[in-house]
């Protein structure tokens, strides 16, 4: 299990992830840009899973 936090406005380095399950314990929202240029939008609410 890995429990991860970050603050608003925060910005991470791509990186890769085993196989997964999230569970969003409070509402979140999340821009990626992919390489190439792609932007995805991502939002969760409190007990969302994916």
């Amino acid at each position: 299990m890995l429990e991860y936090n970050d603050r608003a406005g925060e910005k991470t380095h791509q990186h890769r992830h085993p196989a997964f399950v999230l569970y969003a314990l409070s509402g979140l929202e999340r821009t990626l840009t992919l390489q190439g240029g792609k932007v995805l939008r991502r939002a969760f609410r409190p007990g969302d899973v994916m």
